[in-house]
């Protein structure tokens, strides 16, 4: 550990205010910057102003008279008018910006009575990213010398448009941030980091000749090639001093990277072709530790594509230790060997993800480069992990490109097969977005997809960085990023994909519920659609001590896991 002084650095997240059934787990990629920066002996402080309080007293300055509205036209089952939707987002972004004032006057706080060097922001898409550029100006104007730096989604999708949007910033970390924050964070006052590996700034765009308002960099992701050798993250109380108003439920790092290539995924440009994953026993080593230490008992595995083999040894280990934890994971068809589903169950597997897309498997070929082996494998995988009692989501696009009537309806078909024995399970429909560094981005036309008239790469960034979606509420409320697909307009795209989950609630199908939904569901023993219900209400009026009193209540219910269950029709109870 390095023995020098160095100054504090302060790592703030602030997504905006959204509606997700899965908020208020903790930042898992910030504790890993801050567990490296603690390796290095350089002091630092996570401020998440992602915690229920925070977000909670967004609404505690609007007069919640169209949350309300919206609130009880949801519980009659009535479809909001779309106005009184978009008075209530009015409202909200006014009690947004009195968090991000009250945020920067707590920042600016730090930076006078602390040691402070850098700040790092985590920088989302979305409506959050304009907050964050206020707190980060502000701070350039009142401490120029303090190091600004950002990552995150928006600075890997973004990349240096960004500079467009604001030059508050100091540097830009479009990939893996670990060793890029530690050499920033060490650097000795005064020295040019523009070498440093992973970092793009003003300065080396210019040397390269690279015209921020036209152009987009290519930005090379440097990727840590061992995992083994990363710390996992922190979540101490003196480096996260709000963890404790989180759920407590932890994401794993335990892989990075893909080896599928689908066409609609960027995953494979920002983590690489191929899968870098971290030893079984040293991931059952911090399951372990963060059992023991913060009495967590439910966990993610943040991995996109983990191997099988890897997924069977963790679980032997878990049961070799005879660790009481519950954990779910994402796997993709080609993937997956159902034969072990027992020995995952036992181990405290409750739910998986996996991406389908398409029920049509000429479509699935032809518009998502993707490989799920056979129909018949699809049902026969899903079926088996649900009679283990592993829940399953399962991601279809819709309309995705070369969407037909008849592809619509042998996705159904599919749907319909896979629950026809039971229904442990849930259907996450999306629109077919239109993400940089996918095939889809690189070759539109021959997907299907073209920019709106007067929309060109540059200005669709800088647009659709800027746009939210609230998740639980209905898909032609979503925002139009300005793209049309075989002529079709957003707003045309949302209610096609509104129209066939609709479809596919008829066939008998929960929707919305995703892993890690499911997953708070069973820490709080709820019905996962009373969850779904009660996290959507909460959300939409929101309220610092109502958010607050939610995640403790469902703290409180944590304790058990293994033997907890919910399958459909069951009273509630922790029968297996």
């Amino acid at each position: 550990m390095a023995t020098e002084k160095h100054k504090k650095v302060l790592l703030v997240n602030y997504a905006g205010y959204f509606l997700c059934a899965n908020t208020f787990i903790p930042d898992n990629s910030l504790g890993a910057l801050a567990a490296m920066l603690k390796r290095q002996g350089v002091p630092v402080e996570i401020v998440d102003l992602q915690s229920p309080r925070a977000v909670g007293s967004v609404m505690d300055h609007t007069d919640r008279s169209a949350a309300q509205a919206l609130v009880e036209q949801l519980n009659l089952g009535h479809a909001a008018p779309e106005s009184l939707i978009r008075r209530y987002q009015d409202d909200r972004r006014q009690g947004e910006q009195w968090l991000i004032d009250s945020a920067i006057e707590q920042l600016l706080t730090k930076i006078s009575s602390e040691d402070i060097g850098l700040v790092g922001f985590k920088l989302w898409a979305g409506e959050g990213i304009l907050g964050a550029v206020q707190m980060a100006e502000a701070i350039r104007s009142a401490y120029p010398k303090v190091t600004l730096v950002a990552g995150g989604p928006a600075v890997e999708f973004c990349g240096n448009y960004l500079l467009e949007l604001t030059r508050a910033f100091d540097q830009l970390v479009p990939g893996e941030g670990e060793y890029a924050i530690a050499a920033l964070a060490c650097q000795e006052p005064g020295r040019s980091s523009s070498n440093n590996a992973g970092l793009i700034t003003r300065e080396a765009l210019t040397r390269q000749g690279i015209s921020i308002q036209r152009q987009t960099a290519s930005l090379e992701m440097p990727r840590v090639s061992q995992l083994d050798d990363l710390p996992f993250a922190t979540y101490d109380r003196e480096i996260y001093p709000n963890i404790d108003e989180f759920y407590k439920f932890r994401i794993l790092d335990e892989t990075r990277g893909c080896f599928n290539q689908c066409a609609f995924c960027s995953h494979t440009q920002l983590n690489g072709h191929g899968t870098r994953r971290r030893r079984a026993v040293l991931v059952v080593d911090e399951i372990e530790r963060l059992q023991k230490t913060e009495a967590v008992n439910y966990f993610r595995f943040s991995g996109s594509n983990p191997p099988w083999r890897l997924i069977a040894q963790i679980a032997e280990e878990i049961l070799k230790r005879k660790l009481d934890v519950c954990y779910s994971i994402f796997a993709s068809m080609n993937n997956v060997n159902p034969d072990i589903f027992g020995l995952l169950h036992e181990s405290g597997l409750r739910s998986m993800f996996f991406g389908i897309e398409s029920g049509d498997f000429e479509q699935l070929e032809r518009a998502h480069k993707k490989d799920n082996v056979s129909r018949e494998h699809v049902v026969r995988v899903s079926q088996a992990a649900m009679q283990h009692g592993i829940f399953i989501t399962l991601s279809f696009i819709v309309p995705a490109p070369f969407e037909t009537a008849e592809t619509k309806r042998n996705s159904l078909n599919l749907i319909g097969d896979i629950f026809a024995r039971q229904s442990h399970g849930s259907i996450l429909t999306l629109p077919p977005f239109l993400m940089p560094g996918t095939q889809w981005w690189n070759d539109m036309a021959e997907y299907g997809f073209e920019f709106t008239p007067g929309m060109d790469r540059r200005s669709y960034i800088l647009h659709g960085m800027k746009l939210s979606n609230d998740y639980l509420l209905p898909r032609d409320s979503w925002s139009d990023y300005g793209y049309l697909l075989h002529g079709k307009t957003m707003p045309e795209l949302l209610a096609e994909c509104g129209e066939f989950v609709r479809q596919v609630e008829q066939v008998g199908a929960l929707t919305h519920i995703d892993d890690a939904a499911y997953m708070l569901a069973l820490m709080g023993n709820l019905d996962p659609r009373e969850y779904k219900n009660r996290v959507l209400s909460n959300l939409i009026l929101g309220g610092a001590e109502n958010l607050d009193a939610q995640v403790r209540e469902m703290n409180k219910s944590a304790v058990q896991t293994r033997e907890r269950v919910w399958m459909p029709g069951q009273p509630r109870s922790n029968a297996a």
